[in-house]
């Protein structure tokens, strides 16, 4: 009696597993069926290239190079057109935290009037920084605010900041850092004009986080592979988004 249900129950396990696995498979066939077609669009975009409405800077997350850019970039280049199309990348990485990863995008990026900016990760928290009307005319200029898988609310992985690279920054993407707090009590930041992007799987910035308040939030399905957190800027679904929404003609200005 025992054996039968014993054989019962592994059975019915299997039956559970296989059916799990088999819907697993049938939603990674459909993401890549989706980022096919992102492709494809970004190829179409690239046949027809568009001007940029303004200069773009990208901005990386903590212990990010610029060349995590890579991908993304390479696409927006080949989507946009003109002699005056201008795509700046700064190297954010240093000893300070986010506010002084926010002074070297001031520093560099002060003077180039309106600008569109797509940040990844704790690039978007650098940009709201950066972007303080209570920095008066020394501040950046932004018309449009996209962000990647920017923990607006903070990361619990922020509360490792003592072992991680550049641990001050880390310290600030705490969910109850005092940097965001800020942010969050400043009205020139939280009126951002903000589209925020979010893909399914991030164990880094959970979707809760990565929703900025009162923004437009874009939440796509499980691509396949790991540590998805540092791969999402690459994906051509966010991609193909991002980069029509830079060449859309309207934007939030100042």
């Amino acid at each position: 009696m025992k054996r039968s249900v014993l054989a019962v129950l592994v059975l019915t396990w299997a039956i559970v597993l296989s059916g799990c696995s088999a819907a697993e498979k049938k939603r990674s066939r459909e993401v890549f069926a989706d980022q096919r077609e992102a492709e494809r669009a970004m190829k179409a975009m690239a046949d027809a290239p568009r001007p940029l409405q303004r200069p773009v800077i990208l901005l990386t997350g903590w212990a990010e190079a610029p060349s995590g850019w890579a991908r993304f970039q390479k696409w927006l280049e080949a989507a946009t057109c003109g002699c005056d199309r201008q795509i700046l990348v700064p190297d954010l990485r240093g000893p300070g935290g986010l506010m002084a990863a926010a002074e070297k995008v001031v520093e560099l990026c002060a003077e180039m009037g309106d600008v569109d900016v797509v940040a990844h990760s704790a690039g978007g928290l650098i940009a709201r920084e950066a972007a303080r009307k209570s920095r008066g005319g020394r501040r950046l200029h932004v018309a449009r605010l996209l962000t990647i898988a920017t923990p607006h609310q903070g990361t619990a992985w922020g509360k490792f900041w003592p072992i991680l690279p550049y641990p001050l920054q880390a310290a600030d993407c705490r969910p109850a850092s005092g940097f965001i707090a800020s942010l969050d009590n400043d009205m020139s930041t939280t009126s951002m004009a903000i589209s925020t992007y979010w893909t399914e799987g991030d164990i880094v910035v959970p979707k809760e986080s990565a929703e900025a308040v009162g923004g437009e939030h874009h939440a796509y399905a499980r691509p396949r592979g790991f540590f998805i957190h540092r791969r999402c800027a690459g994906d051509p679904r966010l991609a193909r988004d991002v980069i029509a929404k830079l060449l859309a003609a309207t934007g939030a200005e100042e």
